[in-house]
């Protein structure tokens, strides 16, 4: 149950990231996708962590954006990219 963890974490480095760069950081700039590479090693529950996550963006600039998860040879879970 380490998702709800990780949808909590995520979200924040999502927020830093949307409020430190200046081609993100318009009102008007909706998020279309975030692409999460998952390790051989992560143990992460795509569908657990959909649902935490989508939970938590409700009213923010992420709240519309598609999820997208990819297999990664890197251990670990993270963000590999957005999409505006």
């Amino acid at each position: 149950m380490h998702e709800a963890s990780l949808a909590h974490y995520a979200l924040d480095i999502l927020s830093e990231t949307v409020k430190n760069d200046p081609s993100l950081n318009d009102s008007e700039i909706k998020i279309k996708k975030i692409t999460f590479s998952v390790g051989p090693f992560s143990n992460v529950y795509a569908e657990s962590f959909e649902f935490y996550f989508s939970e938590l963006v409700k009213g923010t600039t992420f709240a519309s954006a598609k999820l997208e998860f990819v297999n990664s040879e890197e251990n670990g879970f993270f963000v590999s990219s957005i999409e505006i």
